[in-house]
């Protein structure tokens, strides 16, 4: 008779799952931790930085980090039990010898059909960025806060996984479940650098389905190359992995999927040994695609920033200049008084106009840190809407426009900060103005519905690029063009004016046909009578 051959397991059927839990623990430059309901360590992964593991055990999470963390440690536990849903938090812990050093954890649920049974922690060493954040901060601070530390820090993950419950079948499943399941992708290749699985994160990101990927490069699975645009094989991130037999901890590059879109990964490499040699290579890549795209727009903001704080400065330079230099003649003699009254106008204006900027870009470090005060008492839009339009009037007849206010029903008041609300409207008038050519037509409009009151400032000029309308109350975006003398502006403005109008429990919206014109609509609720 002819035998049947029995089909050979994939290897990670083959590994228990306790020796394949112990092997990525091991190996994982993370701390891994397991406390009960209670926050209280059950098992530790690694102590170098704290204290003896039996000491250790037993012991509250939340005593190991600096008194004023410790209620973020709890809140972190507690929402994760009670929602059963992942969570993040940063805090300082007490490492050996009295130094501090921060930590980003990962709390996760160990769940079973009974319930939470305890959570999971994965904790990241992240002092080195600490100390880069801060080092950037001081750099901000010098350029009047003209940009946020750039952030440098990829959050790293390696795999959760479940603590040893009866059945191994049960704990593979489990394992499996985790490993679908999370948001970084996961690919594990063998030991000649064939694809052995990965998950769903890796199938969205690459195009191809684990199955079609089995057995295949990583360079054939996601089409890395760096932004020079080089291939495998003058670009192959794994070889390095495969030669050094040592961690790779963090590497930029790009991938390309099977429809031909690119993304910005950041990939972490870890080797998993057996003795000497390499069994298995672990890649955790999350797509950074978006905090790239942030890079890019930052640099632009901070080329427009100096580019707008520097062209006042110039223009105040020169005029001073003008009237040390004597070249306008004497200060004193009354038949020049006028000519120096023009220029002295215009030191005035520019100086203006830099603190605006100034201000600007303050207002948004204030906002980030939460450190804006409302000084709230009733407000009627329209007084408020009628003192925007006042002051427009000027601009608007140099424009040869038309800027008008239509108010509808019984209005009622609302709790706010009238200069904060001011903000908002100048903001959203002066891109109707910038942005659009002359005679454009300005409508405000304001409507009372139920316990909410709603403003609507519209035009009839360009509109905005659909592409550009879904990230355009984000910092640092901008319409392309102006139509104005001045500059084309920061990119803040939307920002702030959508900031400050959620300070007041407020919402803003935009509608946006491109050629027929803008809406940008913000409501309020009214005071309750």
């Amino acid at each position: 008779m002819k035998k049947t051959k029995t089909p050979k397991k994939p290897i990670l059927d083959l590994l228990p799952i306790e020796e394949r839990w112990n092997s990525l623990v091991k190996n994982t430059l993370d701390f891994v931790y397991i406390v009960d309901r209670q926050g209280k360590f059950i098992f530790v992964n690694r102590t170098d930085l704290i204290y003896k593991k039996e000491k250790i055990l037993g012991r509250e999470a939340a005593d190991y980090v600096l008194k004023e963390y410790r209620p973020i440690v709890k809140k972190a536990f507690n929402r994760c039990l009670k929602t059963a849903q992942p969570q993040i938090y940063e805090a300082e812990i007490i490492a050996v010898k009295g130094e501090t050093r921060w930590f980003r954890s990962y709390v996760s649920p160990i769940k079973t059909s009974e319930g939470i049974l305890a959570l999971l922690l994965i904790s990241t060493d992240i002092t080195a960025a600490k100390k880069a954040e801060i080092e950037l901060q001081k750099v901000h601070n010098e350029l009047e806060q003209r940009v946020y530390s750039r952030t440098v820090e990829l959050q790293k993950l390696t795999e959760k996984m479940a603590q040893n419950l009866v059945g191994v079948e049960r704990e593979k499943n489990r394992w499996e479940a985790i490993f679908s399941n999370v948001e970084e992708g996961v690919y594990i290749s063998d030991s000649n650098k064939r694809t052995i699985t990965m998950n769903g994160a890796c199938e969205i990101m690459s195009g191809w389905d684990e199955k079609e990927a089995a057995g295949r490069s990583y360079h054939e699975v996601f089409s890395c190359h760096d932004n020079q645009g080089h291939y495998y094989p003058d670009f192959d991130p794994v070889e390095k992995v495969y030669q050094s037999l040592e961690p790779i901890h963090y590497d930029e590059h790009l991938h390309t999927s099977r429809d031909g879109s690119e993304r910005w990964v950041g990939v972490s490499y870890t080797p998993i040994l057996d003795s000497e040699h390499l069994v298995q290579c672990v890649a955790v890549i999350r797509d950074i695609t978006s905090l790239k795209e942030i890079e890019v727009a930052k640099s632009e903001f901070v080329s427009i920033a100096s580019h707008e704080l520097r062209t006042p400065l110039t223009v105040i330079n020169g005029y001073l200049s003008l009237l040390l230099s004597g070249d306008l003649g004497d200060i004193s003699d009354a038949s020049k008084r006028m000519q120096h009254l023009q220029v002295i106008n215009k030191i005035y204006n520019e100086t203006r106009r830099l603190t605006a900027l100034v201000e600007e870009l303050l207002n948004v470090t204030r906002i980030e840190e939460g450190r804006i005060k409302l000084n709230l008492r009733e407000v009627y839009l329209s007084e408020v809407i009628r003192e925007v339009v006042s002051e427009f009037e000027p601009l608007v007849q140099r424009q040869n426009s038309v800027l008008q206010a239509n108010f509808a029903g019984e209005e009622k008041p609302i709790v706010g900060d009238c200069d904060k609300i001011k903000q908002v409207l100048v903001n959203l008038v002066d891109n109707a103005i910038k942005y659009n050519p002359p005679q454009v037509k300005i409508n405000i409009k304001i409507r009372p519905y139920n316990d909410r009151v709603e403003v609507t400032v519209e035009d009839n000029g360009v509109g905005i690029p659909a592409a550009l309308q879904g990230r355009i109350f984000s910092k640092f975006q901008q319409v392309p063009g102006s139509y104005t003398k001045e500059n084309k502006g920061s990119g803040l403005g939307l920002f702030i004016a959508k900031s400050l109008v959620e300070l007041h429990h407020g919402s803003i919206e935009l509608r946006s046909t491109p050629g027929k014109g803008s809406e940008f609509i913000f409501s309020l609720p009214t005071v309750a009578r």
